[in-house]
C-alpha cells in the first residue's frame, strides 16, 4: 500500500507510522500558511489503514467537513482542511500476485 497527501501541485508521501503535518519546514508534511499551526496533526499509516488526528491545532483539522475531534480513518478521495489549506488523501492498494501472474514472472 502506498498513500500520499495533495495540497496546491505538491505531493507528500506518506511514510509507515506516524507522519507530521504542520507549518515547520523539517516535517513530512510541511505546509506554509497562517491557518497551519507548527504541529497541526498527524497522520499514522499502519498495514490495515490510515488515520489522521488533530494536534490541539488553533484552526482545527476537517474531514470532509467533520471536525476530527478524535482520529478520523481516512478513504481514498477524502478532502482534508489543515486550517485553511485544502488537501486530497490518495492511497494505492497493491494488489496480491494471482497464480497466474507468479508463473509469468518466472518465465
Amino acid at each position: 500500500m502506498s498513500s500520499w497527501l495533495e495540497c496546491g501541485g505538491q505531493r507528500f508521501p506518506l511514510l509507515p507510522g506516524a507522519n507530521i503535518i504542520g507549518r515547520d519546514s523539517d516535517l513530512p508534511v510541511a505546509l506554509n500558511g497562517t491557518t497551519v499551526s507548527r504541529r497541526h496533526a498527524r497522520i499514522i499509516v499502519m498495514a490495515d489503514g490510515v488515520s489522521i488526528e488533530d494536534s490541539g491545532s488553533k484552526n482545527g483539522t476537517f474531514v470532509g467537513g467533520v471536525r476530527a475531534v478524535s482520529p478520523v480513518r481516512l478513504a481514498h478521495g477524502d478532502e482534508i482542511h489543515i486550517g485553511a489549506l485544502l488537501l486530497k488523501f490518495y492511497v494505492h492498494r497493491l494488489e496480491p500476485a494471482t497464480d497466474e501472474t507468479a508463473v509469468h514472472a518466472l518465465h
